[in-house]
């Protein structure tokens, strides 16, 4: 669906992120192994499902409450903060961005295990996550849909 109708500054965007991240990647080859680049490469396409999963599950939000629109913006506005290391944030902060709004799983685990500050095996921690992430996304709209009744109602 996101693809269905590319736009051309969309393109350009994809295009330019994809140049950086291959320039900012030249930076730090030397730091850069095999593993760590194969267990980089899993962390960030585990990130992508996690973040897709999380917004379709707050989207199915909709059926639920009449201002769902403003918990996706929560969750785009709070992604900010993916910027930064989880570390610095207090522990209470860091389970929130562990679990509600997973910021940190797609914004400082996948580089921390490149550069190997993380332990790989965190890799199951997002994989766990993103079971968990199905079945409450597959739960939540199995729910809805027995709720839902027309567009007009």
């Amino acid at each position: 669906v996101a693809f269905s109708r590319p736009n051309i500054d969309q393109i350009a965007l994809v295009g330019a992120l994809v140049w950086l991240f291959f320039y900012q990647l030249r930076q730090i080859l030397p730091l850069i192994t095999l593993s760590s680049g194969i267990f980089f490469s899993l962390s960030i396409s585990l990130s992508f499902l996690i973040i897709y999963l999380t917004l379709s599950t707050y989207a199915t939000l909709g059926f639920y409450v009449t201002k769902a629109a403003q918990i996706i913006e929560l969750f785009d506005k709070s992604s900010d903060f993916a910027q930064y290391p989880t570390t610095i944030f207090p522990p209470a902060i860091q389970v929130v961005t562990l679990t509600v709004i997973p910021i940190a799983l797609f914004g400082s685990f996948p580089v921390a295990i490149l550069l190997n500050k993380l332990p790989p095996s965190l890799l199951l921690f997002e994989l766990v996550f993103v079971g968990l992430l199905i079945i409450l996304q597959k739960k939540a709209w199995q729910t809805a849909m027995k709720k839902y009744t027309s567009a007009s109602s």
